[in-house]
């Protein structure tokens, strides 16, 4: 889950969110700031005691994936059905990471987040990778990045990308001594 120790909301295995009850989350409960903690609050630098094998980062994004049932059409002023709305993480630091996690390896994603409520699908998403934990800067009046995935039956897919808090990530946001492994993408 995303490293919240430093924030004191009740958390879940260090993701962030609520306990018991639906997902109620704000930006600024998701994350420790990695430079400037919250006033009075300790980072805790490994969760849980983590020990992570491998660190991974840089872009992480949401996938937005709504079900086609063919073609769609973009036409002004039109209404087109689409199936089911599939969200999912993306990017580097998603695809790379929940695969290492996958393989066994203690996972640590180091991202850059907006300030908004996408955020929060991302901790509860992070959240979803057993042996995975991230670290997420979240950026004052930035948006989190997005995909929506474009891909009608029997064609390939298309995306309509927006970059969001990824653009600020500079590595400054990472620890380079929280795992032996650092990949970067």
């Amino acid at each position: 889950g995303l490293d919240d120790d430093a924030v004191g909301a009740p958390v879940d295995e260090g993701l962030g969110l609520l306990a018991e009850g639906p997902l109620h989350v704000s930006a600024g409960d998701l994350a420790v700031g990695l430079h400037e903690p919250t006033e009075g609050a300790e980072v805790a630098d490994d969760p849980a005691g983590a020990g992570w094998d491998v660190q991974v980062a840089g872009h992480l994004c949401v996938d937005l994936v709504p079900g086609l049932l063919d073609a769609a059409p973009v036409r002004p002023g039109s209404l087109t059905e689409v199936g089911p709305l599939d969200l999912r993480l993306g990017g580097c630091v998603a695809n790379t990471g929940s695969d290492l996690a996958a393989l066994g390896l203690r996972t640590l994603l180091v991202t850059s987040l907006g300030d908004d409520a996408l955020a929060g699908t991302v901790a509860a998403l992070v959240d979803a990778i057993p042996g995975a934990d991230a670290r997420a800067e979240i950026v004052p009046d930035a948006t989190t990045s997005y995909s929506i995935v474009v891909q009608p039956p029997g064609t390939d897919r298309a995306f309509w990308h927006h970059v969001g808090a990824n653009a600020s990530f500079d590595g400054r946001q990472v620890d380079v001594a929280a795992a032996p492994l650092l990949h970067v993408g």
